[in-house]
């Protein structure tokens, strides 16, 4: 981190990363999920 952000640039990096990111995130931690068993 460069350093603590600010409120906007936290609103606006969470709604990019929502946005733009949410369904591969999704596909991605579900994959996790079914191929590594939880211990």
């Amino acid at each position: 981190m460069l350093g603590p952000l600010t409120r906007i640039e936290k609103s606006l990096l969470q709604a990019h990363f929502r946005s733009v990111n949410y369904c591969q995130y999704n596909f991605v931690e579900h994959r996790i999920l079914i191929y590594v068993p939880a211990c």
